[in-house]
C-alpha cells in the first residue's frame, strides 16, 4: 500500500522515468537483452537505461525499443497521426539528471 502510495506521488521526469515506472518488465526484459544486466529497483532501471543509451551505438534501434514499451503508446498514436509526424529529434544531456527532449516538428 505505501508502494503505490509512492508511486502514484512520483512525477515522471524523463522519459526513462516513465519507461522505468510505467513498464517495468518490459524496461526490465530490454535491459537484459542489450546489457545482460537487471536492475534492482525503479531508480536503478531510469538509471542502468540512462547508461545503456549514452553509451549505444545504435541508438535509433534503442529509441525505437523504447517507444514500443512506453506505457503510453497507444494514447498518444490515437492523436498522433504517422503522417503528420515527419521528423523527431531527440536531445540525451547526461549533465542534467539524464534527461531525455524530444522535439516533434511537422511538415
Amino acid at each position: 500500500m505505501v508502494n503505490e502510495k509512492k508511486r502514484k506521488s512520483r512525477q515522471y521526469r524523463t522519459l526513462l522515468s516513465v519507461l522505468s515506472s510505467g513498464s517495468t518488465p518490459e524496461a526490465r526484459k530490454l535491459l537484459k537483452v542489450y546489457t545482460g544486466e537487471d536492475a534492482f529497483s525503479e531508480n536503478d532501471l531510469e538509471e542502468k537505461l540512462a547508461k545503456l543509451y549514452s553509451t549505444s551505438n545504435t541508438k535509433l534501434d534503442l529509441e525505437k525499443e523504447f517507444a514500443t514499451i512506453h506505457p503510453h503508446k497507444e494514447f498518444i498514436l490515437k492523436y498522433c497521426k504517422r503522417e503528420k509526424c515527419s521528423s523527431i529529434k531527440v536531445y540525451f544531456n547526461t549533465k542534467r539528471n539524464n534527461n531525455i527532449r524530444i522535439i516533434w516538428s511537422s511538415d
